[in-house]
């Protein structure tokens, strides 16, 4: 049970990345934003299915965390407009709770 509460909690929190994704593109060179926004956003989903224990993405699923909530932040920093520090925190408490 408390695998899926913190699937879910992974699978919103990418949800959330769209977002941010949006906003900035405006403020930023496309590939970048692309790059950073692909890895958030697919880095949390994937990381939620392998807590799940989809086959291959269990072995790495903190690996892929990881590298979500890097890419997460990274897009936070170069993009990110006045709620950006708030998203940081947010990114780092989800890390915390879930590892």
């Amino acid at each position: 049970m408390r695998r899926g509460l913190l699937a879910t909690l992974l699978l919103l929190h990418g949800l959330s990345h769209a977002n941010v994704g949006v906003w900035a593109f405006s403020d930023g060179p496309t590939w970048l934003v692309a790059v950073l926004w692909a890895a958030a956003m697919l880095g949390y989903f994937a990381a939620a299915f392998g807590l799940l224990g989809v086959r291959s993405l269990r072995i790495r699923w903190k690996q892929l965390l990881t590298v979500a909530t890097l890419a997460s932040i990274a897009l936070l920093v170069m993009f990110g407009h006045g709620i950006a520090l708030l998203g940081i925190y947010i990114d780092l408490i989800i890390v915390v709770v879930v590892l």
